[in-house]
């Protein structure tokens, strides 16, 4: 969903009440005050949709209840953070992405309840994050279903694993329903705010060639870094070499791009600094590549 708030002479000039539809609703309608408008506009360098003025609004909130840290605030005011900030703050966080192929015979309600079942595990100890769904695209594969967990750190992942309940629903639901399951885990610290809405997941298993350095893998990852502050609709990106290898068939890192909408994703796609960060960056260092787009859960 995009719209034209207001002008930017209109909104920095002068504080004014507008009308909104809520990011993700299309039945609320939330008045903000023009201040906070002013704020997107500013943050945004005068491309204010939707998503971006929600978030100045998530933004605003968080900062009168006195929630928001210094990297939170550094990154939602257009500033970049230094490293040893990140890090000293403890940003980092644990991705952990699962792809399924589900077998044909397997009905719409019983597919329902899978993924349901993994959705209902977001209310664990240590999980920031998870959504499980159909995949909207897959290049590369022939898998179904995306999970797309976030979580406070590896012992979080771990006891997520181990939990009953999880184990349970993997024993009981997910294995007999499915003929492949990849995994790949990463520990990053993603461009963005953590807790920013997206409507759009586009995730890369990569399979780095051997004899490629440590640090070449690296200035890859570093270079995502550009993408937010170049396009208004890149609402974060995570990247990191893979920890997991057991279900991973060779794929060592992982990348995740979180979208605004699908308009924002297919400009950022289609445009040429993507297409040479692709051809000239990514495509020399790989021997393999699994592209899988979903859409979040709203529940």
């Amino acid at each position: 969903m995009q719209a034209c708030l207001l002008h930017v002479a209109a909104a920095v000039s002068r504080p004014r009440l507008l009308l909104l539809p809520h990011f993700g609703s299309g039945k609320e309608v939330k008045k903000l005050q023009g201040s906070i408008v002013s704020d997107c506009v500013l943050r945004t360098r005068g491309k204010c949709t939707v998503a971006a003025a929600f978030q100045s609004v998530q933004v605003e909130k968080k900062r009168k209840a006195g929630r928001m840290s210094p990297i939170q605030n550094a990154i939602a005011t257009g500033l970049t953070p230094s490293s040893s900030e990140k890090a000293s703050l403890g940003t980092s966080v644990v991705e952990h992405i699962v792809l399924f192929k589900v077998k044909e015979d397997i009905v719409p309600e019983k597919k329902d309840e899978i993924f349901k079942s993994l959705r209902g595990l977001k209310k664990l100890d240590g999980v920031l994050h998870l959504t499980a769904e159909p995949v909207l695209s897959v290049q590369g594969a022939e898998f179904t279903h995306v999970l797309h967990g976030r979580y406070k750190d590896k012992a979080a992942l771990a006891a997520y694993s181990s939990h009953p309940e999880h184990v349970s629903i993997v024993k009981n639901l997910v294995i007999p329903s499915t003929t492949d399951i990849m995994a790949l885990d990463w520990e990053s610290e993603p461009n963005g705010l953590l807790d920013a809405p997206f409507r759009i997941g586009r995730i890369m298993f990569v399979k780095v060639k051997e004899g490629v350095s440590e640090e070449e893998t690296k200035a890859l990852e570093n270079s995502l870094d550009e993408f937010p502050s170049r396009f208004n609709g890149v609402v974060q990106v995570s990247a990191g070499p893979n920890f997991a290898p057991a279900r991973a068939k060779g794929f060592n890192h992982g990348i995740l791009a979180l979208f605004s909408n699908r308009r924002e994703a297919d400009i950022v796609h289609s445009s040429d600094d993507h297409k040479a960060w692709h051809d000239k960056q990514l495509i020399p260092l790989v021997d393999g590549l699994i592209v899988v787009e979903f859409i979040p859960s709203r529940l």
